[in-house]
């Protein structure tokens, strides 16, 4: 990638000012650099004749990097010449050795040309090398960067007898820092006094031994052998933070530092002050170890505690990397949400979005006990503590809400509350009374659907619940006949539901039965549920009871065969022959084989039993003679119905008997 700088020249001509240019500069910039690239103070007699000054330019995108000479064949003491590199801040971040640049300076002498100065400069890096820092400089590396970043507020100035001698190290400082930092850091190698004087002060200035009596040191941290502000000859070279900070300088992104700073440095506020916490934290991410992750997740929110800062790595920090193994990638997980949603710092995190479905997904086959064991803590952030209840909610399974009674009962109406459909289990409602009663004030506080209500009656009925049968029977409204009348399809074996049931369900059976055409089991279903007296007086030329009686008596769920058989055989035995034949043809040898084996219902007998004649006192007691002579006594009434129900019996013996009749003959006689 080639670059394109524009360039200036400055030196004397009657004064220190602009020589050249190739672009013209505002008035108040031109008068900016003319300042800063002038002498800072008295030079010394020796050393210090080249230095490097890098400045941002004041209301400007433009970066100032120059290089001053001295000029002692000017004829007037104290001029120099400094060439000024203008550098887009955009090119600042993508510069990766900025200490190559100075390979752009050159010296102007006295029969200098300003076509040397008056176009721009085009720059294509060379391939990287490892910066020269001389290993005599190395003890002092140690001491720069913990002054440099350990006291962040304050300026440094090293003292020495050339400045040349430390221009590699503060070339490979600026370029170790990431965009951000680059563009606001400000240095000198060559500084008489404090450039930053009166203006913003300078990061790091090299200054002449003999200079540091100019340095006001209640200001700034001069590196002189001295204790300093904390800062003392002896560093504890021991930490990691300051170990990976200097290899990373001898050997730039060997371990991904500068990739690390050049990616989660672009959204923190703080500049040098960052540095350390960045460095350490970049040693956090490049373990691949399985240590706990909340101590991580706590010194991010405690370095960056502003919701908005630091952003990219907070985001990063609750991430899992392709190179962790299962366990750590698991664990790391775990560490996450726990921090998110219950330690006291995830206020710093409010902006962090975190994928809670994706991670229990992840984490339910292996560490759903940890998972629920975050959600029984308290909250601190409540919004969280919602996403995650929500997202197990979901991952819960009907088999798993035993478990999950047994491990935190507090935890099931919260779920239920977040995902209604829950309640359509019937292990739910196999649960204690007090549990029970608790999702049912759940599901009344959320916006749960009448189908969804009807799915819970059927769940509820599955399990033999009876728990606020009249009040969730009152939010299902009239999908709480559907939620029976579904039960009692699905279960083969289902009895009629517990009275207290169809003491809910009983206006809403008779509601149903005084509208319009029901099917053959909504009409047999509310008939079995209403009073015995609303049953009796149902009308046999109803159409869909007609329809019902033209269906085998199989197509009825089990539990309502019986009772529906009763029904019509009352009907029927009230009814013309016309409309009565069908009826008790359908109805009248379950009915019979009922009462012989003593299985009829209660309530289905009390249907019946007004409808049949009154025998002889020590013949009362037979039901089954009861029912045939009341049958006998119809086929009188009617003979033209008998070949109707003779082709309803379902055995020999039942022909047999019908046949025997004494109104035969007169059955005959009428075909």
């Amino acid at each position: 990638m080639a670059f394109t700088f524009h360039q200036a020249l400055f030196g004397y001509d009657g004064g220190h000012q602009l020589l050249a240019a190739s672009l013209p500069l505002p008035t108040g910039t031109r008068h900016f650099l003319a300042v800063a690239t002038d002498l800072s103070g008295s030079a010394p007699p020796r050393g210090f004749n080249q230095s490097y000054t890098g400045v941002a330019l004041p209301a400007t995108n433009l970066y100032a990097l120059f290089c001053t000479w001295l000029a002692p064949e000017m004829p007037r003491p104290g001029c120099v010449w400094s060439q000024v590199l203008l550098i887009d801040l955009a090119d600042i971040a993508e510069l990766r050795d900025l200490g190559a640049l100075r390979a752009l300076f050159l010296r102007p002498v006295i029969t200098w040309s300003p076509e040397n100065y008056s176009h721009p400069l085009r720059y294509t890096p060379a391939p990287e090398r490892p910066p020269r820092i001389l290993p005599t400089s190395e003890p002092l590396v140690a001491r720069v960067l913990t002054a440099l970043y350990g006291k962040a507020t304050r300026p440094v100035v090293v003292p020495d007898v050339d400045g040349s001698r430390y221009e590699d190290l503060v070339f490979a400082l600026w370029s170790q820092q990431w965009p951000r930092l680059r563009r606001n850091f400000s240095f000198s190698t060559g500084s008489f006094a404090d450039r930053g004087r009166g203006g913003r002060a300078f990061d790091v200035q090299i200054t002449p031994e003999a200079n540091l009596a100019v340095w006001p040191r209640d200001r700034v941290i001069v590196l002189d052998g001295h204790d300093v502000e904390g800062v003392a000859p002896t560093i504890n070279h021991t930490e990691i933070w300051l170990q990976t900070a200097r290899a990373d300088l001898l050997s730039p992104d060997s371990h991904g530092l500068r990739t690390f700073l050049r990616t989660y440095g672009a959204d923190v506020e703080a500049l040098r002050e960052a540095f350390i916490p960045l460095t350490r934290l970049h040693d956090h991410f490049s373990t691949k170890g399985t240590g706990p992750w909340t101590a991580t997740l706590r010194e991010i929110a405690m370095e960056f505690p502003a919701p908005g800062e630091a952003l990219t790595l907070k985001q990063r920090s609750v991430s899992t990397s392709p190179g962790l193994s299962v366990e750590a990638k698991l664990n790391r997980l775990m560490d996450s949400i726990r921090f998110l949603c219950v330690e006291d710092r995830t206020e710093s995190f409010s902006q962090v979005n975190f994928d809670f479905t994706t991670a229990v997904v992840e984490l339910w086959p292996l560490q759903r006990e940890a998972v629920v064991a975050i959600l029984a803590e308290s909250p601190l952030s409540e919004i969280r503590w919602t996403n995650l209840a929500k997202t197990v909610a979901n991952s819960v399974s009907a088999d798993e809400i035993p478990w999950l009674e047994r491990q935190h009962p507090q935890l099931l109406a919260p779920f239920v509350r977040l995902k209604p459909t829950l309640a359509t289990s019937f292990h739910l409602w196999q649960l204690s009374d007090r549990t029970q009663w608790l999702v049912v004030e759940a599901l009344e506080a959320s916006n749960v659907s009448q189908e969804v209500w009807r799915d819970i009656i059927g769940a509820m009925l599955a399990a033999g619940s009876t728990t606020a049968a009249r009040e969730v029977t009152e939010r299902a409204g009239p999908a709480a006949l559907d939620g029976a009348l579904r039960w009692i399809e699905k279960e083969l074996s289902a009895e009629m539901p517990p009275p207290i049931w169809r003491e809910a369900l009983r206006p809403l059976a008779e509601q149903r039965l005084a509208g319009n055409f029901l099917s053959s089991k909504q009409f047999a279903f509310c008939a079995a549920i209403v009073p015995v007296d609303v049953a009796a007086n149902l009308s046999a030329t109803r159409s869909d009871l007609r329809a019902l009686a033209s269906e085998p008596l199989e197509n009825l769920p089990s539990a309502l065969r019986l009772r529906t058989a009763f029904l019509l055989v009352t009907l029927g035995l009230q009814a013309s022959a016309e409309v009565g034949a069908p009826l008790l043809a359908w109805g009248f040898f379950a009915v019979h084989a009922a009462l012989q084996s003593s299985t009829e219902p209660p309530e289905a007998w009390r249907l019946l039993y007004p409808r049949l004649p009154t025998l002889w006192f020590w013949e009362e007691w037979d039901r089954c003679e009861k029912l045939r002579r009341a049958l006998g006594n119809w086929l009188r009434e009617y003979p033209s119905a008998f070949n109707t129900i003779l082709a309803a019996a379902r055995t020999p013996a039942e022909r047999k008997w019908l046949e025997s009749l004494d109104i035969i003959n007169n059955s005959r006689a009428m075909r």
